[in-house]
């Protein structure tokens, strides 16, 4: 009996000397979200080591992650007849359509960029509504530059799904 007591006696010694610490890193930035369906803590600036997937999303493993949501993401750089450019609908699965209001007879035209810079499509716009095709595309997030006489005069970020 004298021998289970001081095995017992060891073991709450081991136990008080060892610390209990939850995960720690230094990150950029986060915080608390909440919604409908529950909520999370994020930060950002954290690097993640493990991915689990499932049928309705994913998670990295003792890492929080971000989520981004955002709209069209527009830049005015130069326009000198103040043309009313949008760019719909985005997110997109298949198509986007860029409208210029007070279209003219402008010399108008749109390139297409992928993530890396790299130059997807470039075309001429010759009205007011212009479709632009993305059906053969992966799902990512693309960049659409509008140029006019060489200068830049509207850009969007277009976030293509499937």
């Amino acid at each position: 009996m004298d021998l289970t007591k001081s095995k017992l006696l060891r073991l709450f010694l081991i136990g008080l000397g060892m610390q209990a610490t939850a995960q720690e890193s230094v990150v950029a930035s986060g915080g608390d979200a909440s919604g409908s369906f529950g909520s999370t803590s994020y930060s950002i600036g954290q690097v993640f080591y493990t991915t689990h997937s499932g049928t309705n999303g994913s998670s990295a493993q003792g890492v929080q992650q971000a989520f981004e949501v955002s709209e069209v993401l527009g830049v005015e750089n130069f326009n000198p007849k103040n043309l009313d450019i949008v760019a719909y609908p985005n997110p997109t699965t298949s198509y986007v359509n860029v409208e210029i209001k007070n279209y003219g007879s402008e010399s108008i035209s749109y390139e297409l960029y992928d993530l890396n810079g790299r130059q997807i499509d470039t075309r001429n716009i010759t009205s007011d509504i212009t479709k632009i095709d993305l059906d053969r595309l992966p799902s990512t997030t693309y960049y659409l530059a509008l140029k006019q006489a060489g200068r830049q005069i509207k850009s969007f970020k277009i976030i293509k799904k499937d």
